[in-house]
């Protein structure tokens, strides 16, 4: 999005100063446009949608610039990228949905709790899973959580502090820290040497 701006900018486009989501619906008419062609501001300001129809005066002194052949490759080649990481996370979207998919009844139960999301519960699911034997108690789950929070945020704050502040003691992290890996992390480790 900050290339797309530049090259705009380098064209003395200022549509970002007028339009709050370049890449909305009129904002990518307008980006269409300019690739295809189009440089009259007048008929690109003219695609507007909705609420930016009110800034008509605003948006082709926006568009009133000075697009050169360079500048639409880049922007078409900007555009293209952008609608090939959207199809692609798309994708990735509907193989998480599919691999969660034996997990319904947990997803619902966990998004019964207020303030908890559907990535929220993917995150949740993919990292403690669904069977709670492991854990002898609530506490000890928390107390996991805990020691997995502080463990990925060492670097940036100290193991001491947090401790603290998750009711972890110190010598527990250090000894959960020691532990030999579980049956996941060692198939894990064996499916990472299966691919590589």
């Amino acid at each position: 999005m900050n290339r797309l701006q530049k090259v705009l900018e380098t064209a003395n486009l200022k549509l970002a100063a007028v339009a709050t989501d370049v890449m909305g619906k009129s904002g990518r008419d307008m980006l269409d446009a300019l690739v295809a062609g189009t440089t009259d501001a007048e008929i690109l300001a003219e695609l507007a949608r909705g609420k930016l129809r009110k800034k008509l005066p605003e948006l082709r002194e926006a568009l009133d610039g000075r697009i050169e052949k360079h500048h639409r490759l880049l922007l078409r080649l900007l555009l293209e990228h952008m609608d090939f990481l959207e199809q692609t996370l798309a994708q990735l979207q509907q193989e998480i949905e599919e691999h969660l998919r034996p997990y319904e009844e947990a997803m619902q139960l966990l998004m019964s709790i207020p303030g908890i999301q559907a990535l929220s519960v993917a995150a949740i699911l993919a990292e403690i899973g669904i069977d709670m034997s492991r854990f002898p108690s609530a506490k000890h789950l928390a107390s996991w959580a805990g020691l997995c929070l502080i463990e990925q945020h060492k670097q940036e704050f100290p193991v001491v502090v947090m401790c603290q502040v998750l009711d972890v003691s110190e010598s527990g992290f250090y000894a959960w820290r020691k532990r030999p890996p579980c049956q996941r992390q060692r198939e894990d480790a064996q499916l990472t040497e299966e691919i590589r």
